[in-house]
Parts: structure tokens; sequence; C-alpha cells
């Protein structure tokens, strides 16, 4: 299974291990429980709810989950960010349309239900969605059937289907912007994942990762040293790992030798002699600490 989770995740899964048990997600102990829940969950049809700040990485988890319930990529995997449409063309998109149904539907199209069909359907920023169509979704939820625009016909479907937000739901639901039905209806299973501020262990985890998978694919060393390890423990990742990997990226881009230092992952506190020292090999150590010693003794 890692290995389709490598291939389809990119660079945060582990190339290390053993089958199932190695770690996918992350190596802190929060991350390593969500894995075995999805692990858990994986055979059954419930709705899941993937909550937790952008860039944390509910997608991959989505997919983790996903390839734990068809390892060999036999039944069908459908994403959508619902925030990407207008209302309009959201309906749509989930729930397809015939030709002619409106100005520009020049041929048929399969919304997102009838292609994830047998399948698991990822619907992320589900709490950007107006009401109406949270309306229409909760109808398909409860009835497994699609009506596509312009058709007289409904169509079944049989979907697991999994959310994603990075929106306090139970908030929304209190304000009247998210129907409470439909909440619990996508909340039977809810799974969240802390920023990685909090999970500190993740973080040169995923640095490695994201370094090994430009290496690897470009062909071209790159290594982070201790300074520069110590530099990105340090910071706060706001962006969580969505913000790492880019910065991993830029730097091993426009490093202008194998060590990226932390000035090429954006510090700018960071002087030219810590450098130097950082990269040094033990007998350039030894031969700086006796000049440091010879002048401080004379």
């Amino acid at each position: 299974m890692l290995a389709k989770l490598r291939s389809l995740g990119g660079n945060i899964f582990s190339e290390e291990d053993g089958e199932n048990q190695a770690p996918a997600l992350g190596i802190s102990p929060v991350m390593r429980r969500i894995e075995e829940t999805l692990r858990e969950v994986a055979c059954h049809k419930a709705s899941i709810l993937i909550t937790g700040e952008s860039g944390v990485g509910k997608e991959y988890a989505a997919r983790y989950l996903y390839l734990a319930d068809s390892p060999d990529e036999a039944k069908p995997f459908v994403a959508i960010n619902c925030a990407a449409f207008p209302e309009n063309l959201l309906e749509a998109e989930l729930f397809g349309y015939e030709k002619g149904a409106f100005t520009g539907a020049t041929r048929k199209h399969r919304g997102v239900f009838e292609r994830a069909d047998g399948g698991t359907l990822f619907l992320d920023e589900v709490g950007e969605m107006p009401l109406l169509m949270q309306a229409k979704l909760l109808r398909v939820i409860q009835e497994g059937i699609v009506s596509p625009l312009g058709s007289e016909s409904n169509i079944s479907v049989d979907v697991r289907l999994i959310c994603a937000t990075n929106k306090d739901l139970k908030n929304a639901v209190q304000s009247a912007a998210f129907r409470e039905d439909l909440f619990y209806r996508i909340n039977v299973i809810h799974v969240h994942i802390p920023p990685l501020r909090q999970r500190t262990e993740d973080i040169l985890w995923f640095a490695h990762r994201f370094v090994k998978s430009y290496v690897k694919e470009h062909s071209a060393q790159r290594f982070l040293p201790p300074i520069s390890e110590r530099y990105l423990a340090a910071q706060s990742w706001f962006g969580n790992v969505r913000e790492l990997h880019h910065v991993i990226e830029r730097a091993c881009i426009l490093a202008k030798h194998e060590l990226l230092d932390p000035r090429e992952l954006g510090d700018l506190s960071t002087e030219e002699k810590d450098l130097h020292e950082d990269h040094m090999d033990l007998k350039q150590r030894l031969v700086s600490y006796e000049k440091k010693l010879r002048s401080s003794t004379f």
C-alpha cells in the first residue's frame, strides 16, 4: 500500500519500514493514532469528516483511507474543492448535466458522484458550500440518488463520502451558516489533524522527505545540515505542511551548492561564520577551535 501512497501523495510518504505499519502521514504520536483510526474505518462506508487548518494534509489523509480500503486502486477516488466553483457550476460538477441543460452545455457531463460510484468521493472545503447546495447534498447522501441537470431520470450512486474543512462547523451550525442535519450526516467519524507547530516531530520528517523527493526527481544532490534542521524545527509553520513543502522546494531550486543553508530556507539572521563552521568536517573544526583557543590565550 505504501508504494501506492507515495505515487499518489508524492513526497510525504515513508520509503522505509514495513508494510501498513510504517509512518505515512507523520511520525508524531497523534499522526500515528490517526493512521490507525483510518485503517480501522477503511472497510466501513460511514461518512468521515476531516478537519484541520489549511495545509495540514487533509487530502493526503483521505487518500490514505482510500488506499487502505482499495490498495490496488480498483475503486475510483474522486476529489473536488467545493470552494473553487460558484454555486451554479458546483451543482453541475457534483451532479452532472445533460447536453443543452444550460447555455454552454454542449455535451453530457458526469458529475463527481457518478464518477466516484463504487469508490470514494472527497469533498474538500465543504464548509464553503452555499446553503442551497447543502440541502441538495443532504438529499443525495440520504437517498443515494443524483439528478443531473436537464435530466428527467435519476442515477443511483454508492460512494464513501469524505469531507474536509478548515472551518469550525459547530460554530457554523450555531450561526446558521451550515445545516445541522448535514453536519451530523457527514460527521459520523471525525478526524482532526493538528497543525504542524503542535507536532514538531513531524517537521524534519517531512523536510527530509521533501528533499529526497526533489533529489529523486531532478537527480541533483541536496542535504539539510544540522544548522538548517535547527532552523526548520524552530519555525511556527502557520502554513503547515504546504508551507514547509514550498520552502524546501524553493531552497532546492535556488541552492548554489548541495547543502541547504538556513538563509536559503528563509533565515535572515544566520551569520556567514555560523554557516561556515556548521559545514566543517572534524579536522576543520579542530583547526578552528585551536585558532580560537590561541587567540583567547594570548
